[in-house]
């Protein structure tokens, strides 16, 4: 009996990124440890209706605007086709769907955590995408963790994006050289990281 071929389906932009990568790596490494070498096709979210899909054979769904991730999980719903989303929170998709992610809730309370052990205690947020079902999970979670330990994070305090990356961090550039800047701050994911130290420094 043949293994099926692995399919995923993810935003363009997506596939040069870093987390994308290392999510094919995981699945790679997976078919290889059950000697399964198997091609993995990859591809975009709008080709859903050309692709030869087979009823109960499941499809990965990886990082994408909310927009994007619902239109997916509905048409392949409709199809009868299973749906797994990867780096993607599933719980506002039904219980039919199922995911693997990253824990939002605990990740963020730790890295709060951390700054307020620093005395760092207004803290801003940036880098978060607000078409991102992903991002906006780990937003709220921050925000939360704040409120819990009692130093809650002011709406000013937070740079979202809609159309590029550079729209939040701007914004965050030119409050983090005002007198009235927050002390601490988190962007969300590392290559974020990476680009707002330099102009900080």
């Amino acid at each position: 009996m043949s293994v099926p071929e692995p399919v995923i389906l993810c935003d363009p932009f997506y596939h040069s990124s870093n987390w994308f990568q290392e999510i094919i790596a995981g699945f790679r490494d997976a078919a290889a440890k059950d000697r399964n070498n198997s091609p993995i096709h990859i591809h975009s979210m709008g080709t859903i209706g050309q692709l030869r899909l087979e009823p109960d054979i499941p499809v990965i769904v990886t990082n994408s605007s909310l927009k994007n991730l619902t239109s997916a999980v509905q048409q392949l719903r409709q199809a009868g086709i299973p749906v797994i989303l990867s780096g993607v929170d599933g719980a506002h998709f039904g219980s039919d769907i199922c995911s693997v992610a990253s824990d939002s809730a605990l990740a963020m309370t730790q890295m709060v955590r951390y700054l307020l052990s620093y005395d760092r205690k207004r803290i801003a947020l940036a880098g978060f995408w607000s078409s991102s079902r992903n991002d906006m999970a780990f937003l709220d979670a921050a925000v939360a963790a704040a409120d819990r330990f009692g130093y809650p994070i002011s709406p000013q305090s937070i740079f979202l994006w809609e159309n590029q990356l550079d729209e939040s961090l701007n914004a965050f550039f030119q409050c983090s050289y005002s007198e009235e800047c927050e002390d601490g701050w988190q962007l969300y994911r590392d290559w974020i990281r990476i680009l707002a130290v330099s102009p900080l420094q």
